[in-house]
């Protein structure tokens, strides 16, 4: 689960945009979503599974936040999805007090990235705590896992106990990779690795997610439309949908990865399909990417409507 901004302008605007008021007088309008989805280490491909807009509520005068817009995401997904067992991955800005209460009244699970920065009391508990010390080296790459449990997550909330992991990977006496995470899974030195290796697949929804959105030819960001109440958000949801597909073609089929291995990148495909839709009516997926893939093999006939 993360947020991200989708629309900005210093005239554009509609009734729900959050806005910015700078000191030389000027006015940024903005929209933003909080977006969740399926992720595992072991594949590339991710899953929408929820939006939730970042923007000004009925009757609000003040701007949404993103631990409010939070709040109302995970009351979505658990009245949508009641019996999906669910572990939420999450930045810092969520390993809070309020946050970590409603994921376990909800029966949802967390691993969710503590820093020192924006949580001193609790890297202090940890230094004081019994901490196991977990190293193993593959190749030149040495791997070190520090990790304590029932912790209090900060000065304020000392009844949410948390337990806390410290990772760190290190090569030629150089520091690699660090990050620290706080999980309800109670730490062992038998799941460890598997807690790490699931929590930095939080990253997905940067780098699969939003740079796919923002950068291969979705446009994420481009302002399609943005009305007078809600066509700014309608257009992220119709694209949210779109890369739901997307993602679903490239992880079953064996057309898709085909022509995009054609293709070499995302951005070329999508331009290749737009252009092949603008000249034909296609029957099927199949017959559309073996087009993409053996152009000269493919029966024209099968391109073309009936008369």
């Amino acid at each position: 689960m993360d947020g991200t901004g989708f629309f900005s302008s210093h005239e554009v605007h509609c009734a729900n945009c959050c806005k910015k008021e700078h000191k030389d007088g000027t006015v940024t309008y903005y929209h933003q979503a909080l977006s969740t989805v399926i992720a595992s280490p072991d594949y590339k491909q991710v899953f929408p599974l929820a939006l939730e807009f970042i923007q000004k509520q009925d009757g609000a005068s003040k701007n949404d936040c993103e631990l409010n817009a939070a709040k109302r995401m995970v009351d979505k997904i658990k009245s949508s999805h009641p019996h999906l067992k669910i572990r939420m991955l999450c930045d810092a800005l969520y390993a809070n007090g309020p946050l970590i209460k409603l994921l376990i009244a909800e029966n949802m699970g967390y691993i969710i990235t503590a820093t020192e920065t924006n949580h001193a009391h609790l890297f202090d508990a940890y230094r004081h705590a019994k901490i196991t010390e977990y190293v193993i080296t593959k190749g030149d790459v040495t791997h070190t896992y520090k990790f304590a449990n029932n912790l209090p997550i900060n000065d304020t909330h000392h009844d949410v106990l948390v337990n806390f992991v410290e990772y760190r990977e290190v090569k030629n006496n150089k520091t690699i990779y660090y990050s620290s995470w706080v999980t309800d899974i109670n730490l062992t030195m038998a799941n460890i690795a598997n807690v790490v290796k699931g929590a930095r697949c939080r990253w997905k929804i940067e780098n699969e997610t939003f740079n796919t959105l923002k950068n291969q030819g979705y446009h994420f960001e481009h302002n399609f439309g943005h009305g007078k109440n809600n066509l700014s958000a309608v257009m992220a949801y119709l694209m949210m949908i779109a890369f739901a597909i997307d993602q679903v073609q490239e992880h079953t089929s064996k057309y898709f990865e085909l022509a995009l291995k054609k293709e070499g990148r995302k951005l070329y495909l999508w331009n290749k399909i737009t252009r092949i839709f603008l000249e034909f009516i296609i029957d099927s997926w199949e017959t559309l990417y073996r087009v993409i893939i053996e152009p000269l093999k493919v029966d024209a006939r099968s391109l073309l409507s009936s008369p």
